[in-house]
């Protein structure tokens, strides 16, 4: 199931009918619930239970989840054992590190993880969203081998970085201005945020899961640690 909402409510966590065509997002539907599983989308800060057409954390329970984490009672405590605020329901809950809404016949939308969410003036964008834009902003960059993330300044404030792989047949003829050029063009059309840091790697080098997933989280422990291999020349 394919949905279409509002980009700037979804943005704030709402999820409304387009105001228009230009303020379209769409969303895909992940199913329903199974019988002997409970789902609910979550409050994460206020661990209480959201309405319908409301974007929250989901936390599941049930036979089938797992008691925890192998000999580590903290996170098995904090992750495996959540309870839902203001309800009488003892039973555990585990909570995925997911986003998404449920709507009215009981479709689940996933819309991305807590920890990549990045927040620019009070707004939330999701990592994968500046990720596609960058892919289709240039020929000479890989597609789903990039990485978009926020990291802490000095000033305790955030700033947006992205980290992109660039296509094996270019990597000997970029002109690197002109690409980082197009990259920013495109994600402040789109996004409305400006880049603070772009590096551009070789292929092969952003790090991901063995099912291929991204790992953001990864991507900027090694940005901050300095393992990245930079193509970039100084652009003026």
């Amino acid at each position: 199931m394919i949905r279409s909402i509002g980009l700037d409510a979804f943005r704030r966590n709402d999820v409304v009918p387009p105001a228009g065509t230009n303020d379209t997002y769409r969303v895909v539907g992940c199913g329903r619930n199974i019988i002997g599983q409970r789902i609910a989308i979550v409050d994460p800060q206020a661990q209480r239970r959201l309405g319908v057409d409301c974007i929250g954390e989901v936390w599941v329970g049930g036979p089938h989840i797992c008691k925890g984490y192998w000999r580590n009672s903290d996170a098995t405590r904090s992750t495996f054992e959540a309870r839902i605020a203001g309800e009488n329901d003892n039973r555990a809950w585990l909570r995925t590190g997911d986003l998404g809404f449920m709507d009215e016949q009981g479709e689940i939308f996933i819309t991305g993880r807590i920890k990549d969410v990045i927040i620019v003036r009070g707004i939330n964008h999701y990592p994968q969203d500046i990720e596609t834009t960058v892919y289709n902003s240039h020929p000479a960059l890989r597609r789903h081998c990039g990485a978009a993330f926020s990291v802490l300044t000095e000033a305790n404030g955030e700033k947006v970085v992205l980290v992109q792989e660039v296509e094996r047949t270019y990597r000997y003829r970029l002109d690197i201005c002109e690409i980082e050029a197009c990259i920013r063009e495109a994600v402040i059309n789109e996004h409305e945020i400006a880049l603070d840091t772009i590096v551009l790697v070789g292929p092969g080098t952003i790090p991901k899961t063995t099912s291929g997933k991204i790992q953001r989280a990864r991507a900027r422990q090694m940005l901050l640690q300095g393992s990245f291999e930079s193509l970039d020349a100084a652009c003026v």
